[in-house]
């Protein structure tokens, strides 16, 4: 007997990562928790605001920032959550900061899911705390991310940051993350036993 062809569950592997998840699509309501991290790998500086012009890579320093967040849908394309970074400086630069403790800011999120696994983000980020110090700033985001469902509500996650600070310098970067994020299962209403159509009576004959 011939085995059968694998070819329909390679092409149906293939449309879970070219087009919509295999998983439930999302429903207004659904909340969602998120961890990543990444470092940045490069990033320039303006001279604006009083800085010079300068160059930044991770051969200079390396930072491991960690993003916890949450979010929820709002429609079944927008979602909206909250992130929080924490980033520790794990090689100093050239002037160390005063502490390793280098950053911490409060991240908005605006996700709009356009396409199959891929999602567009939009994040004004809100500095705490920076190169090592605490001090206010403002750093707009724009973030990449195509998600693998990996089942039981569970994607890994795969992103590209682009972050444009504003203040208290002018500068632009580009940081990977990967991560993974979970769907809380969403509570099904009980139906009643009152609530359940008796069966037909049985028919004669």
């Amino acid at each position: 007997m011939r085995a059968p062809s694998r070819l329909p569950a390679a092409l149906l592997a293939m449309a879970c990562l070219a087009g919509p998840p295999c998983a439930r699509a999302a429903e207004v309501g659904d909340v969602t928790l998120t961890y990543n991290f990444g470092t940045s790998l490069y990033a320039h500086r303006f001279a604006a605001l009083g800085k010079t012009a300068g160059d930044t890579t991770i051969a200079d320093t390396f930072g491991l920032s960690e993003f916890l967040g949450a979010g929820v849908f709002v429609t079944p394309r927008l979602r909206l959550g909250l992130n929080v970074q924490f980033t520790e400086a794990i090689t100093e630069p050239a002037e160390p900061y005063p502490s390793r403790f280098a950053v911490f800011a409060l991240l908005p999120q605006f996700n709009y899911n356009f396409w199959g696994p891929l999602t567009a983000s939009f994040v004004p980020g809100v500095l705490l705390r920076l190169n090592g110090t605490n001090q206010m700033g403002f750093v707009p985001q724009a973030v990449l991310t195509a998600a693998v469902p990996l089942g039981a509500g569970f994607s890994a996650l795969f992103s590209v940051e682009v972050p444009v600070m504003v203040y208290p310098i002018v500068s632009v970067g580009i940081t990977p993350l990967v991560g993974v994020g979970y769907r809380v299962p969403r509570a099904r209403p009980k139906i009643a036993p009152s609530e359940v159509a008796p069966a037909p009576p049985p028919s004669a004959g």
